[in-house]
Order: structure tokens, then sequence, then C-alpha cells
């Protein structure tokens, strides 16, 4: 089966150059070179095997078999349609992306247990390509082992982000939720936008939560408006007419300038 898979590779690549694994007894790591140059190497050296070594328990002829399998079966897909290949993406660049290779050495590292290090380098990663979510997530968890002025600049960093997606909005909620000491040292244009952020049905408790506590510090009037206003839609769009008018009417004194009282 990997060898059908890997004639498919030749299929798709050919002379493009890609990264392959490899190991000789105890060295091993990635080489990158033309498709057709090291899988028909691959081939070659199974032949090879096949004959020199006859009393081995290893299947070579059955790799072989299944490499020969996928170059038919990737030749018939190809007859009956052409477009099975995603041929703009063939063209792209193959190369390993440098920052994603550094990323790599920072999880390499967690492993280990090496935190420190580990920190360190991704704090040149993101000097040197800029930030992510999920490279700043990496950064909190880092530094929460030792929390100190990185882990609070990590912190306010890190809600400061717009989540993406549902996954990236559940950790943000999350990562509110278990530091509730931070709202005191947030700036209100970061909790206000953390709170629109999390204005849907599952995490509408904790953006009212964060309203309520700005009301109550007499936060800018401008911002509190506008998520009065998005709290406001999201009750109406829940059936809760109570909710939407008390957040509706707020929304509108904000606007006027009126008492928010």
């Amino acid at each position: 089966a990997i060898s059908g898979v890997m004639a498919m590779y030749v299929a798709a690549f050919r002379l493009k150059r890609i990264e392959f694994f490899y190991w000789f007894f105890m060295f091993v790591g990635f080489i990158r070179a033309p498709a057709l140059l090291i899988l028909g190497f691959y081939i070659g050296k199974e032949i090879l095997d096949y004959y020199t070594n006859p009393h081995s328990n290893v299947a070579y002829m059955a790799h072989v078999g299944g490499f020969i399998a996928g170059s038919l079966l990737i030749l018939g897909a190809l007859l009956l349609n052409r477009n099975i290949f995603d041929f703009t993406y063939l063209e792209q660049d193959q190369s390993i992306d440098p920052a994603q290779e550094q990323l790599a050495e920072v999880y390499s590292l967690i492993e280990k247990y090496r935190f420190g290090l580990a920190l360190k380098t991704l704090n040149a990663l993101i000097t040197e390509h800029g930030n992510s979510l999920e490279r700043e997530t990496l950064r909190y968890n880092l530094t929460k082992l030792r929390p100190d002025k990185a882990f609070l600049n990590s912190l306010h960093t890190l809600l400061r982000h717009k989540p993406g997606n549902e996954r990236e909005l559940a950790l943000l909620h999350s990562v509110w939720r278990e530091n509730p000491e931070i709202r005191h040292t947030l700036d209100t244009d970061s909790q206000v936008r953390l709170a629109l952020n999390l204005t849907s049905p599952d995490y509408l408790t904790t953006a009212e939560d964060i309203f309520n506590a700005l009301q109550r510090d007499k936060a800018n009037h401008s911002a509190l408006g506008v998520l009065a206003r998005r709290l406001s839609l999201c009750f109406e769009g829940l059936g809760n007419a109570a909710k939407h008018k008390t957040y509706n009417d707020f929304a509108e004194r904000a606007i006027s300038g009126g008492s928010l009282r």
C-alpha cells in the first residue's frame, strides 16, 4: 500500500524536489531530491534485495507489485480525469518553510522538557517571522510555568488576538476564565474586543460578565455602546426580549451621549 502511494508521488511530482526521510544504521534525517530519482532507486533496491537475499522474510516483490499497482491506478485515474491533480499546488515551491522548521524545533524541545530553551527559540521565531495565535498560545503555556512579567505580557497579547475559528474562540475563552485577575491589568479596548468575540450562544455569559464589570468601572461610553449593541442583537436572536431591550436601550443612550445609569 505504501509503495502504491509512493508510485503516485512519482506521477505527481516527477522531477520536482520533495522531502524524503532516510535512515542509515544509526543516522536518520531528511533529504530533498527529485521524486523520480529517489523512488526509482527504492524500487531498484527492492529488486536487488529480492535476488541477493532469497531467504529473507521480507516480501520484496510485494513492494514492487504495490508500486506497479499504484502506477497503473494513477495512470487510469489521469486518463479518466485530467483534473484529478491540483497542478497549482504541485507547481508551488515545496521547500521547507523556515518558520515551520523553527516551530518544529520548539515542539521538539518541549518534548525533551527543555522549556527554557524552547521559550528562547519561540521568542526568536516570533521576532523573526511574526506572531500568530498558535505561537502566542505556546508562549503563554511556557511562561505560565513561572508567572512573571513575561507571562503577563504573553497573556495580554494572546487575549488581543482575533480568533479565526471556533477552536481558537474556545481557547481564548478558556484562557480568560483561567486568569480572572487579568481583568484589572487589561485595557478597556482589549476587554471590549474580547467580549465582542465572545458574543455567541456558547460564551454569552462571559461576554455579559465583561460588560457588567466594565460598566461598574465606568469604562469608555462609545466602546461599551458597541458591545451593548452586539449583546442586544445576540439576545434578540435567542428570543430573550427583556435582555434585548436592556442592552438596546443602553446602546441608544451611549450613542446619544445620555446617562448610562
